[in-house]
């Protein structure tokens, strides 16, 4: 035996289980590892030890040549889609007979669940490093070893999808049937197990595999009315790899990872940080709800370095608005175009519409293989968008700037809204003044609203252009004036001798009236005294020089308003022409103990709520629930005087509580605190005007000390004295 042996692979116990049914209890049926590609070789080395450091019996290493077949001829690449919502038909698949598959070795019966609930994602923890012309020999490989080597009659996987992004038909019964594999212990029923061929706990997952996983699991869950963003409950049948016991019902989401459920790392930590992108993948390629674009890309080809798009697109919720057309090219967004030209035969199949729904343009793609998707933007708050084609385009030269025209050439990358605005961004330049940059003017439902300039990096545009540099790239944003939906326009500016300003692209953009909601801050919440004083500021756009109102709460109840109207430059200088008039102070009667208090800024115009400011926690001592007040007002008489003045308890702000009058250190009368006082009112809003006393004090003749007690409601501790006064009679 001559050649040199190839570095160490681990190989951990195979992550994929049978679950035992009639068909499969009483086969021969072995534990193992998942199986390993080494190609061409004449010679193994293996070590077998267990995870405690014993040796397992009964080791068997099983050696499997998957022979030759015609199937090792498939094309490379998968045949692209082009429909919108493609989704709804399945993607080229290579069935079993394709890849070679000997169904003479196969000894089980297929078996079917009720349904499809989830979709599992899988990796085979193979070798990374194989080629398309090797695949076929792999999957005979895998299906040898699963059915004979492992006695499950059968492969495992329902589908494997390889890193070219080529999809191979697994498990047989039909891939449109609820076929039960064996990819999961404990969750094969029910379940759509895709795996990805080769080890992703070593690689990141290639972008054609993961487009053509979201094809496939998209058409699947499709079929069976499976939310891909959704959550379902599957029940356990147990088994040596289940991370649950036989009858646990858990819950999960409807394209989950492998170890989500088995004591794995399948699908390797690469792969399963790709999860979430996966299932958006998915979200993109189902069909789209009620209320999405409806459309067809009739043409998409290559004219030298430029992408040829053509089709039309109209949305059902905004029939008579130019629907944005999305173009990415290798994962960020190249061009939105605008679908606004005449089609009669769309207005004919769709009269609801009118005509003005086609598009047709050009976007320059840099040199090299470029992946380009495109999708149909939704324009109202119901739908989504609509994920129409992804595929690979190759484009051997760009053009130099002089060959390109005298009007401008650029692309709006992305219109979005960004709080009381939109921001727009791409990149534009003339190419008869290439280093020099152009002006972009932007429209807002066909009004001009401003400019910027293209000036800032972008190194693609410049690699692209031979010629230009860099400084072509923009990104602004400009002001809306109301919330709801608008249509944002941006032209980049001709500079020397073209004849038009050419559209870069439009979109329909929902900007949220929460955007307008107030803005505050509550900065001190303390003791003052008997009282609770809050200090702030609070801030509306849509009344920027009138003071807001500010709602102060206490323990989840209303206690109080309060004006944010004093003076604040530093509010005045965050927001520019509002002036400074917003700041708020002020006290409230709380009672002792400890309080949640909380603020809230009131809304006026535009807006959807009332904005919390703040909440802080205030320890108010045992003194904060004893009265308060004062005497105002001791007028002579002939007898001697009249004492006046006003008391509050705030354990009883609604009840008129008890003054009690002492002359000379002795009780003298009582008086009740329940007569109109609207200064009182206006100072304790809380607690209204109902707090005033009045009470006729007799004296004989000479000097005396007048005092006046409030008698306590509730837990405060003592009956204060509110105050006294000499007087001589």
């Amino acid at each position: 035996m001559s050649g040199s042996w190839g570095s160490w692979t681990t190989l951990e116990a195979d992550d994929i289980e049978q679950t035992e049914s009639p068909e499969t209890t009483g086969n021969d049926v072995r534990g193992g590892t998942a199986p390993y590609w080494t190609g061409d070789s004449n010679g193994v080395e293996a070590i077998v030890q267990s995870a405690e450091g014993t040796v397992p019996e009964d080791v068997r290493l099983t050696l499997i040549d998957p022979g030759t077949s015609a199937a090792d001829t498939l094309p490379r690449a998968p045949a692209p889609q082009d429909q919108a919502g493609a989704a709804t038909f399945m993607p080229d698949i290579v069935t079993r007979a394709q890849w070679g598959a000997d169904e003479s070795i196969r000894t089980w019966d297929p078996e079917y669940a009720p349904t499809i609930k989830a979709a599992t994602i899988h990796h085979t923890a193979d070798g990374n490093n194989y080629t398309a012309a090797q695949v076929p020999a792999m999957m005979r490989s895998i299906y040898a070893f699963h059915t004979q080597t492992r006695g499950w009659g059968d492969i495992g996987y329902n589908v494997i999808v390889d890193k070219y992004g080529r999809i191979f038909e697994g498990r047989y019964g039909g891939l449109s049937s609820t076929v039960v594999g064996a990819h999961a212990g404990g969750f094969n029923t029910g379940t759509f197990g895709v795996s990805m061929l080769g080890n992703y706990a070593e690689v990141d997952t290639p972008a054609a595999m993961l487009e053509s996983i979201a094809q496939v699991i998209a058409w699947k869950l499709a079929m069976y009315g499976v939310n891909p963003n959704g959550y379902t409950q599957l029940t356990s049948g147990g088994g040596g790899t289940s991370r649950y016991a036989a009858g646990a019902v858990v819950t999960l989401p409807t394209i989950f990872a492998h170890r989500d459920v088995g004591s794995t790392t399948c699908p390797g930590q690469y792969a399963y940080d790709r999860m979430g992108q996966i299932r958006d993948l998915v979200a993109a390629r189902t069909p789209a709800p009620g209320g999405s674009p409806v459309g067809s890309l009739e043409v998409m080809g290559l004219n030298g370095n430029q992408l040829v798009l053509s089709g039309w697109v109209f949305d059902p919720d905004f029939p008579p608005g130019g629907i944005a057309v999305a173009v990415d090219v290798d994962g960020s967004r190249a061009a939105t175009l605008v679908a606004t030209g005449a089609r009669a035969d769309v207005a004919a199949s769709y009269p609801q519409a009118g005509p003005d729904h086609g598009f047709s343009a050009s976007v320059p793609l840099a040199v090299g293989n470029r992946r380009v998707c495109v999708y149909f933007l939704n324009a109202s708050s119901s739908g989504r968008d609509v994920w129409v084609t992804c595929r690979i385009v190759t484009v051997s030269a760009a053009p130099p700037a002089s060959q390109l025209g005298d009007n401008p050439v650029g692309a709006m990358e992305d219109i979005r809204a960004a709080g009381r605005g939109v921001t727009l961004t791409g990149w534009a330049f003339d190419p008869n003044t290439p280093t020099s940059p152009v002006d972009v003017h932007v429209w807002v439902d066909g009004a001009y609203s401003g400019l910027f300039p293209a000036d800032r990096p972008r190194s693609d545009v410049g690699a692209r252009y031979a010629g230009i540099g860099a400084a072509h790239g923009f990104s602004a944003t400009v002001p809306i004036a109301t919330p709801g939906q608008h249509q944002v326009c941006g032209y980049a500016i001709n500079k020397a001798a073209g004849t038009v300003n050419p559209l870069l692209g439009c979109r329909t953009v929902d900007v949220a009236a929460s955007a307008w909601d107030p803005q505050g801050n509550l900065e001190t919440a303390s003791v003052a005294g008997t009282q609770l004083r809050v200090t702030g500021w609070a801030y509306d756009v849509d009344t920027p020089s009138t003071p807001s109102a500010v709602h102060v709460f206490v323990d989840g109840a209303y206690a109080k308003t309060l004006t944010a109207g004093g003076s604040r430059p530093d509010v005045a200088a965050v927001f520019p022409g509002s002036g400074d008039r917003h700041g708020y102070e002020g006290t409230v009667f709380v009672g002792a103990g400890r309080h949640s208090v909380c603020a809230f800024s009131i809304n006026s115009g535009f807006g959807t709520a009332n904005t919390l400011v703040g909440c802080r926690w205030v320890d108010m001592p045992a003194a904060a629930s004893e009265p308060t007040g004062g005497p105002d007002v001791l007028a002579p008489t002939r007898e001697g005087v009249v004492v006046s003045g006003w008391a509050i308890d705030p354990d009883a702000l609604g009840t008129a509580i008890d003054v009690h009058v002492y002359v000379d250190g002795r009780g003298f009368g009582r008086a009740v605190a329940g007569e109109d006082r609207p200064d009182v009112g206006a100072a304790f809003t809380e607690a209204g005007p109902r707090h005033g006393f009045r009470l006729p004090v007799s004296l004989v003749p000479g000097r005396h000390e007048v005092c006046v007690f409030a008698i306590n409601v509730g837990p405060g501790v003592t009956n204060p004295r509110l105050g006294c006064r000499t007087v001589t009679v």
